[in-house]
């Protein structure tokens, strides 16, 4: 709450961070991809 640091993120917390972070990398490169094909 006020003037409390936040506790640091437990491993669940990263864990799902990191599996978010590589599906938005995942969906990024599937796109860039798709239009690279799509251009050429």
């Amino acid at each position: 709450m006020h003037g409390v640091p936040r506790k640091a993120p437990t491993e669940e917390d990263q864990g799902a961070s990191s599996i978010k972070a590589a599906k938005v990398c995942d969906l990024q490169s599937q796109v860039l991809h798709f239009h690279h094909n799509k251009m050429g």
